[in-house]
């Protein structure tokens, strides 16, 4: 989902939020054993950001972004492993020709 917002002429501001869930082959982990072990995958991420217009091709933006992956397992000791949590800020110039 992705809001994207103009405020004026040169200002405009967006929002997404998505989230993705996985389960099977592709979201299995190597058990102890060396086999698939199995589990699921869940990706909640959202981020927002401004972007200033300084002439029509070029531009400032800055952001950030949160992203939340919990790769839940079988396994309780490999589920505590394999989860994490990240932020990100950025910022930038945008050139458009």
């Amino acid at each position: 989902l992705a809001l994207n917002c103009r405020i004026t002429e040169r200002i405009s501001a967006n929002l997404a939020v998505s989230y993705s869930h996985g389960t099977g082959a592709q979201a299995a982990e190597i058990g102890f054993n060396g086999r698939a072990a199995g589990g699921t995958e869940n990706i909640f991420e959202v981020s927002t950001g401004v972007r200033y217009a300084i002439t029509p091709s070029l531009a400032i933006n800055a952001g950030y972004r949160h992203r939340e992956l919990d790769q839940g397992s079988r396994s309780a000791i490999a589920s505590q492993l394999l989860g994490y949590s990240d932020n990100r800020y950025f910022a930038g110039l945008t050139y458009t020709f």
